[in-house]
């Protein structure tokens, strides 16, 4: 079975608690994703809300120094997808969580994009310098410097995320991209109102830029943990066109899951859970690998 998983925070895990990530108890080690070839998956920064200006840059570089210490293969800048997976059939790739990385020095996201960082997600919850996430009080989108972020992202070849983004500064991104952008680990609103998951309105703008959503597995944007709920969130987006643009940002390591799940394991367990009800193999196929595969293979 081939995935691509858009958003896990096993990187910070691994780096806070000191466990390697080729193999540990957390939800995704390598070894447990063996059953996968190939295998990509984002490795998300996340950067703690009480992080900002030089303290929130330190610690990024710290945790993706971290990543390049370990005993797995990262997608390098200036390496092809597809040549990368000719000699690994699993691979990690590099994410920041939390635009307040940036202080406000626009040269830090070229930085980002040497270093093999693929997507930034604007904010997290809360507010920062480049506007305001879902829980933040001020309803004011992007600031005038997240404007300037997501153009300098564009030129440097870096995805915005707008995963955690207020829907104010959703609007901004939608408004001024001139390049697809993506929510990594956001789901369907109408099927569970959470702040965290994305309106129709929403979903329709992330497919007519070519975008991508990945479904989050946290019970709270599900609605409840269970493979029933997957499926009614993922026949939501099918049925309002998505399905070039639907993947998994399971958000593995960064929500509680049930244990018997068993971390990443439990793809193989929804894939199973789909393929039964006779859904179409090259949507499932799209659903798990290929619509992020092409994605990232374009840029």
């Amino acid at each position: 079975m081939r995935l691509f998983d858009l958003h896990c925070d096993t990187l910070y895990e691994s780096f806070t608690k000191k466990y390697p990530l080729p193999k540990n108890d957390g939800h995704i080690d390598f070894a447990r994703a063996a059953r996968y070839a190939p295998y990509v998956q984002a490795l998300a920064v996340w950067i703690p809300e009480d992080l900002r200006g030089n303290a929130a840059w330190d610690f990024c570089c710290r945790v993706m120094a971290h990543a390049e210490r370990e005993n797995i293969r990262l997608w390098r800048k200036g390496k092809s997808l597809d040549d990368c997976l000719k000699t690994h059939t699993r691979i990690g790739m590099l994410a920041v969580e939390g635009g307040a990385v940036l202080g406000e020095e626009l040269a830090r996201i070229d930085t980002l994009a040497v270093r093999g960082v693929r997507y930034i997600t604007l904010t997290w919850n809360g507010a920062n310098a480049l506007g305001n996430g879902c829980l933040s009080p001020c309803r004011e989108g992007l600031t005038a410097f997240g404007k300037e972020a997501v153009r300098r992202m564009e030129r440097a070849g870096v995805t915005v995320d707008v995963s955690h983004l207020n829907e104010a500064g959703f609007w901004d991104v939608a408004n001024m991209a001139q390049k697809p952008f993506i929510a990594t680990h956001s789901n369907a609103a109408a099927v569970c109102p959470h702040p965290r998951n994305l309106t129709d309105r929403q979903f329709a703008a992330v497919v007519e830029c070519g975008g991508l959503v990945g479904l989050n597995l946290c019970g709270d944007f599900l609605g409840t943990s269970t493979f029933e709920a997957v499926e009614r969130h993922l026949y939501h987006f099918w049925e309002r066109g998505g399905e070039n643009t639907v993947a998994f940002g399971a958000d593995f390591d960064g929500a509680v899951m049930p244990a018997e799940w068993d971390g990443v394991a439990v793809m193989e367990q929804i894939f199973d859970f789909l393929y039964r009800k006779n859904y179409d193999s090259d949507l499932l196929s799209r659903l798990f690998f290929g619509n992020c595969y092409n994605f990232f293979s374009r840029l």
